[in-house]
């Protein structure tokens, strides 16, 4: 074996053995474990010695892991969007995504442009729309630990809505960037005619979807027409990476949209029966977890941010704003909806990001556009804001939704459930306040008394 490779699986072994040891530090604190895997990749990429990156990964490795990544959790988010599962509960999470999509797409696109891309131009509005339809995804796997715990009744209703919203956004995240960027690729955007350049690419754009989306159903059904009646423990795992792989590279090969292709197939494979679905489900549940310490810390090595105030105050400038776009669009979903105004609060302000987002972000980082390098930055850092935020709403979860207080009160038979001040006092005609029982007699009652009176 030659020396790079026996420094490859070096790096490959310490990087695992430092996620490891992040996971489990922040399990035993209850704290974001994605979080401390970034920080602990910024810092890995920050150190040097004699001028070198003291860690360097091969780029062919990161593009293999990235793409891989990529191809797994597109299956594993979009596999597990049922239409027969769209009910009336999960229609306030899908007006959300809409909303904020939509407000996202126009005011988020704008402020990047002018913030970070010294203006408005045609180049600038497309790659900030990229930066803007990232941004929405969201991710409750390694956050709200704490409110997790003690969530029930209304909490319950939060909890459900959240992971509803994080589910059906991620396809949106997994497949969105691709497009616009399949869109714009081999335009020149210095020469002026780069607008029409783009409205003449939409004829092959659209071959290009189309294929995709051909290949996919194509791939899906040929596996899937084996895979509804029998189920191998061993084989039926290993088939489902291979159809994933072969309808991405397919597609590839015939100049289509390979992401789009292995969406296609997932949303088959989620929507036809399938022997042994379940097991296959977690099997890609659980691939994906094991690759994203990988991928959280890879990010934070390839992504390197710039040493400066003034990036760091734009980027807090950009997520605040990004923050009330978020509170707009949940007021304008849930107007309708059961949802007191700290509820709303509570929903605005947890918005994680998490795998899909690295995983899309690591592999734009293979990416030869320059106006992408600083998309990568802006993403990174507001992968660190909202998972810092996160953090904090879920540790002040109980008194930001029920009160300074914070009292949640065992239900008891008889009894009035108590939340806030009222609780705190231990005024007892207010904490056992039982149903006063009727005085009033009965009529078998008012029988024997009568029946009483006539034998006297």
């Amino acid at each position: 074996m030659g020396v790079e490779a026996l420094i490859i699986l070096t790096h490959i072994a310490i990087i695992l053995l430092i996620g490891m040891l992040c996971s489990l530090f922040a399990k035993s604190l209850k704290l974001p474990a994605p979080l401390l895997l970034m920080l602990m990749g910024l810092f890995l990429g920050s150190i040097s010695a004699n001028g070198n990156p003291l860690i360097s990964i091969n780029q062919g490795f990161v593009v293999g892991l990235s793409l891989l990544a990529l191809l797994v959790v597109t299956f594993d988010s979009v596999s597990r969007f049922k239409i027969s599962e769209v009910s009336k509960e999960a229609m306030p999470s899908l007006k959300l995504i809409n909303w904020f999509l939509l407000l996202t797409a126009i005011v988020m696109t704008f402020f990047t442009s002018v913030l970070f891309f010294g203006g408005i131009s045609f180049a600038s509005i497309l790659f900030s729309l990229v930066f803007s339809v990232m941004i929405i995804e969201t991710d409750l796997g390694g956050v709200l630990l704490m409110f997790k715990e003690y969530a029930r009744e209304r909490s319950d209703k939060i909890l459900f809505f959240l992971e509803t919203e994080a589910n059906l956004n991620t396809p949106f995240i997994v497949v969105l960037p691709f497009v616009i960027l399949g869109l714009i690729a081999d335009v020149d955007f210095g020469a002026k005619s780069a607008f029409w350049a783009i409205i003449d690419k939409t004829p092959l754009f659209i071959y290009q979807v189309l294929l995709g989306v051909g290949v996919g159903l194509m791939v899906g059904v040929i596996i899937l027409k084996y895979m509804r009646k029998n189920y191998s423990h061993q084989m039926s795992p290993v088939a489902i990476i291979t159809s994933v792989l072969i309808a991405y590279l397919m597609a590839e090969q015939l100049m289509g949209n390979g992401m789009i292709a292995v969406a296609a197939m997932s949303f088959l494979f989620g929507n036809v029966y399938v022997s042994g679905k379940q097991q296959l489900e977690e099997f890609s549940s659980m691939f994906a977890n094991a690759l994203e310490i990988m991928v959280f810390i890879l990010l934070g090595i390839v992504v390197r941010l710039p040493i400066s105030l003034g990036f760091v105050l734009k980027s807090l400038l950009l997520f605040a704003i990004l923050m009330l776009l978020r509170a707009a669009a949940v007021h304008l979903a849930l107007k309708k909806e059961n949802y007191t105004c700290n509820e709303k609060w509570f929903i605005s302000l947890n918005m994680p990001k998490g795998f899909a987002l690295a995983a899309v972000t690591l592999v734009l980082a293979t990416y030869p556009y320059f106006g992408l390098d600083v998309v990568l930055q802006l993403v990174v850092m507001f992968i660190i804001y909202s998972l810092v935020l996160s953090f904090a709403v879920d540790y002040h979860s109980k008194s930001f939704l029920y009160g300074k207080e914070g009292a949640i009160l065992p239900r008891v038979p008889g009894h009035i459930r108590i939340v806030g001040p009222a609780a705190k006092t231990g005024n007892k005609k207010v904490l056992r306040r039982k149903r006063k029982k009727s005085k009033k007699p009965t009529k078998a009652v008012k029988k024997q008394k009568r029946s009483g009176k006539k034998k006297r």
